[in-house]
């Protein structure tokens, strides 16, 4: 069984708790409105402002361009908040909370808040600091981000098949976990996983996709079951992947740190105005 459904990590119950609560707030259509699960503060980048990783320090601005993630460019790119304030610029940052069920939030760091296309979204194991991250979460259909192997949102049931290389498994639809990625069965996504880090996938159903059987055929792939990729009704209905989350385990402790300069500045870090959007 692969591990890309976080409930085989038991070791990581706080971590999956929160995971899968934000995938049970995303609703299960294509033309859902993006960026419902976080509450942004002010800060959002201009347009002709922003700092890309390859650009040199934080003084250099260059245009945006689609950007490749892996588990080892996160490792460094998404290694702290203040690392991100220096690869993007601090007018790309902003601060604001993940929704993360029952009334609850966590904090987040959001680079490109409210920009289509863009944001990107990090919670973080040390939430005092804003380092070591916890989730990398991509989604809405038209996101500008995708992993190196070619997974990004908005590809379709028959191009992540393509993309693993064999047939995978995944939950039904219409409930909590519905339409979420299960097992990969020892594709070329599975391969991507490390043991610690690993990713979570989500698909929608589109309205089309909807149309295309009938309500017995439906109910052939919603509840809390195991479908195929190969399914006959999965196939016509044909999901489109929406949310994509890269799951960290939390780093090992580390030793006391007894240095002075562990406040952050209000110069190195961006405000947080309490305001929910």
């Amino acid at each position: 069984m692969s591990r890309a459904f976080p409930t085989n990590r038991m070791f990581l119950i706080p971590a999956v708790t929160l995971l899968l609560s934000t995938l049970s707030c995303a609703p299960d259509t294509e033309t859902s409105e993006q960026h419902t699960e976080a509450d942004h503060t002010e800060g959002v980048a201009d347009e002709n402002s922003t700092t890309t990783p390859d650009g040199e320090g934080t003084g250099g601005t260059r245009s945006w361009a689609p950007w490749s993630l892996s588990f080892e460019r996160v490792d460094t790119m998404f290694s702290s908040e203040a690392h991100m304030i220096e690869l993007f610029g601090r007018q790309s940052i902003s601060r604001g909370t993940i929704h993360v069920g029952e009334g609850e939030k966590v904090p987040a760091t959001i680079l490109f808040a409210g920009e289509s296309g863009r944001e990107l979204k990090v919670s973080w194991h040390d939430r005092q600091r804003r380092r070591h991250p916890e989730q990398i979460v991509i989604e809405g259909t038209g996101s500008e981000w995708f992993l190196s192997s070619g997974l990004r949102t908005g590809i379709d049931l028959d191009s992540l098949r393509r993309l693993n290389e064999r047939a995978f498994e995944m939950s039904g639809f219409e409930w909590d976990y519905g339409g979420t990625v299960v097992d990969w069965k020892g594709g070329k996504i599975e391969k991507m996983e490390r043991e610690d880090a690993w990713l979570v996938v989500r698909t929608v159903r589109s309205d089309s996709g909807k149309a295309a059987v009938s309500e017995e055929e439906m109910r052939q792939i919603v509840g809390d079951r195991l479908i195929s990729s190969e399914n006959g009704v999965l196939k016509r209905v044909n999901p489109v992947v929406r949310t994509i989350i890269m799951v960290f385990a939390p780093p090992e402790p580390p030793a006391e740190d007894s240095e002075a300069g562990e406040q952050e500045s209000e110069e190195s870090t961006p405000q947080e105005e309490g305001r929910d959007r």
